[in-house]
């Protein structure tokens, strides 16, 4: 779905900053949770990726975990292999919580 919305530049730009991040969120037994989703988005105030990687049950369906994070977190999966996944917020992200 990346490939529709964003740049062919800009996508390869993302996708080889997004490996090379060091630090990331890990899924387990309870799935993404809202404590997850403000993680995120308080990992997005500082930059534009996170990384996430799936243990347990979320590694087993991989595509309902990555639409069920797209649809939380209102950002686009520019990354999915094994078992990790690479979001990114957007060009024009908000912060939720400014939200009227």
């Amino acid at each position: 779905m990346a490939e529709l919305k964003l740049a062919p530049d800009e996508l390869r730009r993302l996708r080889s900053l997004g490996i090379a991040i060091k630090t990331r969120f890990k899924i387990g037994q309870a799935r993404i949770t809202d404590g997850i989703v403000n993680g995120i988005h308080e990992r997005w105030r500082r930059t534009e990726l996170v990384k996430i990687v799936c243990e347990d049950l979320c590694r087993l369906n991989m595509k309902r975990t990555h639409d069920l994070l797209e649809r939380k977190t209102g950002g686009l999966v520019i990354l999915r292999a094994g078992s990790i996944i690479i979001l990114y917020r957007g060009a024009d992200y908000k912060y939720p919580y400014f939200f009227c």
